[in-house]
């Protein structure tokens, strides 16, 4: 069984890539985004004669960013809540919302 792979973005110019699988399944992966949105890096993919962009990293970097993010996010709220004396010891929440 052949993996067909997934949309991946291009971290240098931002433009629609693709990441994993096989390169035939290229086409399958970029053929429904217009070409204008396709990464411009090189050096690019011939598949039976169309140039496709070279495979892009795995974009499962954004998760870790995002809990990161998050987890900052959820810093902040307490530094907030505590500033106004709506956090109890430990963190527990004596008032709505936290």
């Amino acid at each position: 069984m052949t993996s067909i792979g997934k949309k991946s973005a291009c971290f240098t110019c931002q433009g629609a890539t693709w990441h994993g699988g096989s390169p035939t399944m290229i086409p399958y992966i970029l053929d429904v985004y217009p070409k204008e949105e396709w990464c411009v890096c090189q050096p690019a993919v011939n598949v039976e004669g169309v140039e496709y962009p070279p495979e892009g990293k795995k974009a499962d970097g954004w998760g870790k960013r995002k809990r990161e993010l998050l987890r900052l996010t959820r810093d902040k709220r307490v530094r907030w809540a505590r500033s106004f004396g709506m956090m109890g010891p430990g963190g527990v929440g004596m008032g709505p919302g936290i």
